[in-house]
């Protein structure tokens, strides 16, 4: 098994490569699709964003990447990210499995580190808020499909208003990006479109 995971490894890592990136040194290519706010929106509200993946093994949680179009404002200090269980029958956010925090770059696709968090079998969410309260207007915006289709149907996209509200579910709509999972379900799911 610890063969088979370091092989994953690299075809993730080799996979992962040309979306970090351009060749030629350029701004990486972000394909279109609506920003959803992590931190102030103009209309007062704070507001975090999830997206829900289920595992039927489970594994060890080995990171992410997420495409981040431009700034609204000035969001400043970092997002948090979490993995948490998801109780969808609910529509709770259970106990937090891992977590960090990092300064994204706008208009890059961002990548955050392995956690090495044992994920079990069910359903999971990544989770992203601003660390820090944020004036009006303030927020990053993370890239989403467009709604014409689920391009992950093993989870959803979900928005919670911070300051009152519950997570709420955009119909097919994803988070644009990569996921990746070591472990019996081996699972990397490319969510880049365009």
């Amino acid at each position: 098994m610890k063969t088979l995971s370091i092989i994953l490894l690299a075809i993730l890592l080799l996979a992962a490569a040309p979306v970090a990136a351009q060749d030629d040194g350029s701004a990486p290519r972000l394909p279109a699709g609506p920003g959803f706010a992590i931190g102030a929106h103009e209309n007062g509200h704070s507001y975090a964003l999830a997206q829900t993946f289920t595992l039927r093994y489970g594994g060890t949680f080995d990171g992410a990447v997420i495409a981040f179009a431009e700034t609204t404002g000035a969001p400043c200090g970092a997002v948090r990210w979490e993995i948490r269980r998801w109780w969808a029958e609910y529509g709770v956010m259970g106990r937090m499995l891992a977590t960090g925090a990092w300064e994204p770059a706008a208009m890059h696709f961002n990548t955050l580190p392995s956690a090495g968090a044992k994920l079990r079998p069910g359903s999971e969410a990544l989770v992203l808020r601003a660390v820090q309260e944020q004036e009006p207007g303030n927020y990053w915006n993370v890239i989403a499909s467009d709604g014409t289709r689920d391009i992950y149907a093993g989870g959803e996209l979900l928005q919670l208003q911070e300051d009152g509200g519950a997570w709420g579910s955009w119909a097919d709509q994803d988070i644009i990006g990569e996921l990746a999972l070591v472990g019996p379900d081996v699972m990397f799911v490319e969510l880049v479109g365009g």
